[in-house]
């Protein structure tokens, strides 16, 4: 295959979503000579946090009306104390912790809305950056002598 039937493939396929279509051809030649880059894939996060980043999702009123009904609730003190000596991380899914949660919503101390909010998995981080080469590099690879770059002029006679 040529360089100018190579290039007239790509820009008409644009397999790599460059978004060729409506462009002039000098604007294809910059899409076809600059390396890019695209968002590489989300990076899951665990359901875990420390317990102390798990405390710490309870606002100061939330944690104040937690701890004036322990002395009063044997079970609600039995729960903040596994949180507190909690060696480790926490399984946000866990279901005795779940169930902790939904005591304290049960006694009055936490919304159900609020429940949900400090049990919330941290949302996926974005992966890093994936850096492609110049598409022309990749679309002339293994083409003896061709060229590193392309002109306007010959995307232009390419595409006629």
């Amino acid at each position: 295959m040529t360089v100018m039937s190579l290039v007239r493939a790509e820009v008409l396929a644009d397999p790599t979503g460059r978004g060729y279509a409506g462009k002039t051809s000098a604007e294809i030649a910059d899409l076809l000579n600059t390396p890019f880059s695209e968002p590489g894939p989300a990076i899951p996060q665990r359901p875990e946090i420390s317990p102390a980043g798990f405390v710490g999702r309870f606002t100061p009123e939330e944690a104040a009306a937690i701890e004036a009904a322990r002395p009063s609730n044997a079970l609600l003190d039995w729960f903040m104390r596994r949180l507190e000596l909690a060696q480790g991380m926490l399984d946000l899914s866990d279901p005795d912790l779940l169930a902790g949660m939904q005591m304290l919503a049960g006694a009055g101390l936490l919304a159900p809305a609020r429940v949900a909010q400090i049990t919330a998995t941290p949302a996926d981080l974005p992966g890093p950056d994936v850096e492609h080469p110049a598409r022309i590099a990749t679309i002339l690879q293994g083409v003896e002598g061709a060229p590193n770059a392309v002109t306007a002029t010959e995307v232009e006679a390419a595409l006629a």
